[in-house]
């Protein structure tokens, strides 16, 4: 079966170069490019608190997706003698799980379960093929104490915080899907004031991609790309990039690009990488021109999917000579 091919390349809102540009496809962690926009847009930080209330451990508020296991144990170390965890008034829902996912791609997510309460998440020393951990499990056992799903009232006296911009840079960088379930979670949590789902959050990316976007084809299934539904085009994902965004994403040599666009050391670009079985995508900045990209491969089973789409990239860069 024959590849199918996108790409769009924009300069000051103007198209320079495309083909199927207006072509839904799957983006894979593209995706997170429209993760990081609403984010930027809605999110200021993420706050996780903790309070001893008689014994009880008490942990509420938004997901602590960067929170180290020495952190958590610093924090609830100050917070006196432990009985019991309560996990309390969580911003975003248990569910863990996206039905739209599929199984043969658990392998582009070696992290734990999508949970509102978590430490270790897995990026920096990843172990491809682990089980999938329960980070409410593994806090109760670093404290030696049992654990309960709880609402408890009060004010919380001891603070995590994650500021949205490192957050960010850290999803985008390491393509974190654990950060852009969480953040995409939070998102509808922000702008309902209720517990934030997958559902409510594919809603008001739809909302936003069809004001910005009018009459353009996409479907929305989750924050991160993991899920082969997803369908986006290349003229969205390079037209919302900007160069805010495009400061938190890598450069050749450099995160999820530390093996790729290597020969491009006399231009400023950074960029997105995306894979699942079959598709590559690949969306970013070129700072001396201010040009933005997005190119996509689907149905790239018998040939090498990133080849195709690096190429493109060196192809296109030269026919509108900036190399």
């Amino acid at each position: 079966m024959d590849y199918i091919l996108s790409y769009c390349f924009i300069k000051s809102g103007r198209v320079l170069r495309s083909f199927n540009m207006d072509l839904p496809l799957m983006p894979a962690s593209n995706m997170k490019i429209v993760t990081a926009i609403l984010a930027m847009r809605y999110i200021k930080d993420f706050k996780t608190f903790f309070k001893n209330e008689n014994g009880n451990l008490v942990i509420s508020g938004a997901p602590s997706t960067r929170m180290t296991r020495e952190k958590f144990l610093e924090l609830a170390g100050k917070s006196g003698k432990i009985k019991r965890i309560v996990f309390s008034d969580a911003y975003i829902d248990y569910n863990f799980y996206n039905n739209d996912w599929t199984y043969g791609n658990s392998e582009y997510c070696f992290q734990p379960k999508i949970l509102p309460y978590i430490y270790n998440e897995g990026c920096d020393e990843p172990h491809l093929g682990r089980p999938l951990m329960n980070p409410l499990l593994e806090m109760s056992y670093d404290l030696g104490v049992t654990y309960t799903i709880s609402p408890v009232h009060g004010e919380s006296f001891i603070l995590y915080r994650d500021n949205i911009k490192s957050l960010l840079g850290h999803m985008l960088y390491v393509s974190c899907n654990l950060a852009a379930e969480h953040i995409s979670k939070y998102i509808s949590y922000i702008l309902t004031g209720t517990q934030g789902t997958w559902e409510k959050s594919c809603r008001i990316y739809s909302e936003f991609l069809n004001e910005k976007f009018p009459g353009r084809r996409f479907h929305v299934s989750d924050g991160s790309g993991l899920s082969r539904k997803n369908l986006i085009s290349t003229y969205i994902l390079a037209s919302l990039i900007n160069r805010d965004l495009a400061d938190l994403m890598p450069a050749p040599g450099h995160g999820t690009l530390r093996n790729r666009l290597l020969n491009l050391h006399d231009i400023k670009i950074t960029a997105k990488t995306g894979s699942l079985d079959g598709v590559s995508s690949l969306s970013g900045y070129i700072y001396d021109h201010d040009v933005s990209f997005s190119i996509i491969v689907n149905n790239a089973f018998d040939v090498y999917s990133e080849r195709i789409v690096d190429e493109t990239l060196l192809e296109i860069l030269n026919k509108i000579n900036i190399i």
